[in-house]
């Protein structure tokens, strides 16, 4: 058995291995005081680069920081009462404010307070008073506010960093107008916790809200992303809290609105904790010690001189101070790369294992054998100790960043791996009895599981011999119907039930999970749905809403997308009819370090010019920055262009017909605007950063909108050089397309030269529904769906609307696919045999085709158009 630097390894004993990795990388230990922990300079270090990356988020996202009282009045508690509840026996209480000297000498606590003071355990009550004096109108909303503190929930028994009596965190706290506004707060900051786990820790992590027996005290909704840890179990790995009403009931926060009336705030918390060191340790690190993902290391590179003499030890440290200010100049993930140059007197080996232990991404030896080959040897973190790579010393600087990135994604990459091969769709409780049991095989080594259940106290009941609880609901998951299999109540929703970690995690067999539920699931999508109404004031789209600046405009919205009926079975029937589409996407996501189907969160094509050769594309996704700059700077003309803040590519795009300039740039790490000209890039930003009012116009940048659907396209003018003979008598039209609520939705509104080209319009949508009659008309429920279509005419302005139910559209567009697969089968290039399909006659078996391999068909293959 190969030796390893920690011992027990994490096979023979998974929670002792940790307190071992914890302990060997220095990152803390037991205090004086039980339940509590010192958080040692490495450690730290690790915690200061975690909350560096989350500040800098939230001050992103237009949150301040502030510090509230340690101290909260017994009486605050009280008057939340679930809140008070969920606590109470976690609570460490201040009942005196003295120490006097007793008769044996000894200090004894005198000075009664008058009310008992907690000691933190969360801070909603105390803000909540503080907040009851700050606003008083709808102006001084919405208040967006973050606290950086610790706080003390008694434990007594501790695990470093994954639970102790005191620990440290951010406590964001915010208070809005409208339930809408709240509910999107919430999830804004669930993703923001999302992006900053996958980003910035690499750590994969499944999101969604949690059942009503999750929940945080006093909360509406809890969302919570859980990630998987190498025992199988999960971690949660951060909350955020829609709060409703309650809190603002409770401590009296009112606000003036509009109309004068006096209303109860809407508020938000939302947190995570030195918890997050835990699991990163329990995520990446090996039987050899910590792994750090290079994006929180607080060295990305150790320079270890080796030297003998006085004379080696003067040319090897010249050139560590070399490399170190050349690493210096380097940037990865914005930031200069981080080195570091351990000259200690010791033994090199001792450095070497200690680097190891506390999981250096990066170390380099340097010694004089090196120098005269002009190499260094160059160790990563992610690979076995002894795996050296001999590098160049003039390449080294510039390569670094590159490694680094490399690094971060294939630590990313294994822990999903690793998730991916331990979860499983079970579809009985015999079926979960005899996973997350003790038996063989799958059964008692952990891992995700996706069944279906319901909200009923009789699933908790039934799996807590097994000690699993539900733990959250996937927003990311399949919506499948289904039945639950404990109670046998329709289900909805189906997804992933990741194995999750409870309260205590290590030293016991408590090994909850995510287990989906339709009550949970139909509050998110009712939610969400209320706060995307709410952002258009309509429902389900009002397009006037968009931007009145653009000339023409494009929005995609993919959130809306994944939970679109059509679109989704739309995705389902590809990948049946080619299997390799999903690898496919697969190696474009490892590629590009984003899947598209999950990360990519909206974009908008903007223009300003009708031909779109100014237009703007704005994109918001999780991206991987580093890798897309490699690409481009790699493109045919490439240069770099300054403006402000910003780091803009110009480069030529050499593809066919689609060749041409393209000029982009990062407005934010998850943010791409791009277009053809620099100019148009260049105002885009501008709009963005608040520096001009607008592009073109007297309105906000179109980037800036959210639709509630999922395609939008508006133009205030029409293109001259349009082949469609109805646009051509247009000057502009705008047009929405999606779901809301279970209906497909169309919208278009077309503004005509005159009242005659109104009527053309509605003339062209009657030929259409005729075309349908004639295809269709024998069917009742296809007919159904054509006869919703409506068109009023006011003046030269048509207006197009058509409602349906989604699922029925879906039937009817599976049903159109399938006859045309069928009368296409076997079909090459157009010469397919009319008897049996198949191309060329090659393998005929009707014994009566009228082709001969290599002729023409006897009959006109069937024309594209008459589908």
């Amino acid at each position: 058995m190969a030796q390893t630097a920690i011992s027990p390894t994490r096979a023979q004993d998974y929670p002792e291995w940790y307190q071992q990795v914890v302990r060997a990388a220095d990152l803390a230990e037991q205090s004086p005081v039980r339940g509590c922990m010192v958080i040692k300079p490495h450690g730290y270090a690790v915690w200061e680069r975690m909350q560096s990356i989350l500040d800098r988020m939230f001050k992103e996202t237009g949150h301040q920081n502030a510090y509230f009282p340690l101290f909260i009045p017994l009486s605050y508690l009280e008057q939340e009462a679930k809140h008070v509840e969920g606590f109470a026996k976690e609570c460490a209480v201040v009942t005196h404010h003295r120490l006097e000297l007793g008769p044996d000498g000894k200090l004894i606590p005198t000075g009664k307070l008058e009310e008992p003071l907690v000691v933190r355990p969360t801070s909603e009550t105390i803000i909540g008073a503080t907040y009851a004096k700050w606003i008083q109108s709808w102006r001084d909303l919405p208040v967006l506010i973050n606290q950086w503190a610790n706080v003390v929930r008694w434990e007594m028994r501790p695990r470093l960093f994954l639970r102790t009596a005191e620990f440290l965190w951010q406590e964001g706290h915010t208070a809005h107008a409208t339930s809408a506004e709240a509910v999107e707060e919430t999830l804004r900051m669930l993703d923001v916790y999302a992006t900053f786990a996958e980003r910035d820790l690499a750590m994969p992590v499944i999101k969604g809200p949690k059942p009503a027996a999750e929940r945080f005290p006093g909360a509406v909704d809890t969302y919570s992303i859980e990630a998987m840890m190498q025992d199988g179990k999960a971690l949660q790995a951060g909350t955020s809290h829609f709060l409703g009403q309650n809190f603002a009931r409770a401590q009296n926060i009112k606000f003036a609105g509009t109309t004068g009336a006096e209303e109860f705030c809407w508020t938000t918390s939302w947190g995570v904790s030195t918890r997050l060191v835990g699991a990163v340790i329990m995520t990446h690190s090996d039987d050899d010690g910590l792994v750090l993902p290079p994006r929180i290391a607080p060295h990305h590179v150790v320079l270890l001189p080796i030297h003998r003499t006085d004379e080696e030890k003067a040319q090897v440290m010249e050139a560590c101070r070399r490399l170190e200010a050349e690493l210096a100049a380097q940037r990865f993930g914005a930031e200069p790369v981080r080195a570091k140059i351990d000259a200690r007197d010791m033994r090199g080996g001792d450095k070497v294992w200690q680097h190891v232990k506390q999981g250096v991404p990066i170390r380099v030896e340097i010694g004089p054998r090196d120098l005269a080959a002009g190499a260094v040897s160059v160790t990563r973190r992610d690979r076995g100790p002894k795996d050296r790579e001999a590098v160049p010393l003039a390449e080294f600087a510039a390569r670094a960043p590159a490694l680094l990135a490399e690094i971060q994604q294939g630590l990313f990459e294994r822990a999903r791996a690793f998730r991916e091969s331990r979860s499983v769709t079970l579809g009985s409780a015999a079926e979960v009895h005899d996973f997350f049991g003790a038996g063989e095989g799958a059964a008692g080594k952990g891992g995700f599981a996706r069944v279906h259940v319901a909200d009923d106290p009789a699933v908790a009941a039934a799996f807590d011999p097994l000690k699993v609880t539900v733990r959250c609901i996937p927003m990311d998951g399949p919506d499948e119907p289904g039945t639950c299999i404990v109670t046998g109540q329709a289900s909805q929703s189906g997804a992933r039930f990741p194995r999750a970690v409870s309260r205590p995690f290590l030293g016991e067999s408590i090994m909850s999970r995510f287990v989906t539920t339709p009550f949970c699931t139909a509050l998110l999508a009712a939610a969400m749905l209320v706060s995307a109404a709410a952002r258009v004031n309509a429902a389900p789209l009002e397009l006037a809403a968009v931007s009145a600046d653009a000339k023409w405009l494009m929005h995609f919205d993919n959130d809306a997308a994944r939970d679109s009926v059509v679109v989704q079975r739309a995705w389902e029937k590809m990948l049946k009819m080619h299997p390799h589409a999903g690898g496919m996407m697969d190696m474009v996501s490892r590629m590009a370090g984003m899947d598209p189907r999950k990360d990519l969160r909206d974009a908008t094509a903007y223009g300003t010019d009708t031909d779109k050769r100014n237009g703007v594309m704005i994109v918001r996704g999780k991206v991987n920055r580093e890798f897309l700059t490699r690409m481009v700077e790699k493109a045919a003309d490439h240069k770099t262009i300054k403006h402000g803040d910003h780091t803009l590519h110009a480069w030529t795009h050499k593809r066919g017909r689609r060749s041409g300039p393209v000029v982009g740039g990062f407005y934010k790490d998850d943010v791409i605007v791009c277009g053809r000209t620099e100019a148009a890039v260049k105002s885009a930003l501008d709009v963005l950063d608040g520096r001009l009012a607008a592009v073109g116009g007297g309105g906000p940048l179109a980037g800036r909108v959210r639709p509630g659907s999922i395609v939008v396209a508006r133009a205030t003018a029409v293109d001259p050089d349009t082949k469609c003979p109805v646009l051509k008598q247009g000057r502009g039209f705008r047009v929405a397309l999606g779901e809301h609520e279970g209906k497909s939705f169309y919208r278009a509104r077309l503004e005509m030269n005159t009242p005659a080209a109104a009527d053309d319009v509605v003339d062209v949508v009657k030929g259409f529904t005729a075309l349908a009659a004639l295809r269709w008309g024998g069917e009742a429920d296809v007919m159904k769906l054509v006869d919703g279509a409506k068109t009023v005419v006011d003046g030269a302005t048509c207006t197009i609307s058509w409602d349906a139910d989604a699922e029925e559209v879906w039937k009817v567009v599976e049903r159109a696919a399938d006859d045309w697969q069928k009368r296409h089968r076997g079909r090459r290039g157009g010469h397919g045999c009319p008897a049996c399909g198949k191309g060329g006659c090659e393998g005929c078996d009707t014994g009566a085709c009228p082709m001969k391999k290599g002729d023409k068909p006897a009959a006109a293959p069937l024309r594209e158009d008459e589908f």
